[in-house]
């Protein structure tokens, strides 16, 4: 699907980007139950400057100047696989297929660059994305639950 009305969809430029969509990730995950806030620092080091980050394959949604939305790639050329290291959209920009669009925008990509398969990971306690990429022709590869406590 198309981004809706007034969105585009751009390449993630780093420099530009970056404390904007580490701004956002804050945003779009802290009501999750494993959240855990993260410094620009640590952010980019796990997802910005990772050895097989895809930029070329990953968007950002704007309107008006602003990101609504992000989708972070990384390129597995071994293994034919483009992975889905982060997707978000802001709480007051969902339900209007903007995830929709930035996956699709993915997939293309990753066909594009003769990459095999789409793969991400996500929270089995996440309906909504659950839905999304359902919705968008993912399949359920394999489920994990991982549980942990404090020692003390």
């Amino acid at each position: 699907p198309a981004p809706p009305p007034g969105v585009e969809l751009l390449p993630l430029n780093v420099e530009r980007d970056g404390v904007e969509i580490h701004a956002l990730d804050e945003v779009c995950f802290a009501a999750n139950p494993d959240y855990r806030p993260e410094t620009f620092a640590a952010f980019s080091e796990e997802h910005l400057q990772a050895h097989d980050l895809a930029a070329a394959l990953s968007y950002v949604a704007v309107q008006r100047q602003r990101i609504l939305g992000f989708l972070i790639a990384k390129r597995w050329r071994d293994e034919g696989v483009g992975y889905i290291d982060l997707l978000a959209v802001h709480p007051d920009a969902r339900r209007q297929g903007l995830g929709a669009s930035l996956l699709r925008g993915a997939f293309v990509a990753f066909a594009t660059e003769g990459l095999r398969e789409a793969q991400l990971g996500v929270a089995s306690d996440n309906p909504r994305a659950l839905r999304l990429y359902k919705r968008q022709g993912m399949t359920v590869r394999f489920q994990l639950d991982a549980f942990e406590r404090d020692a003390s």
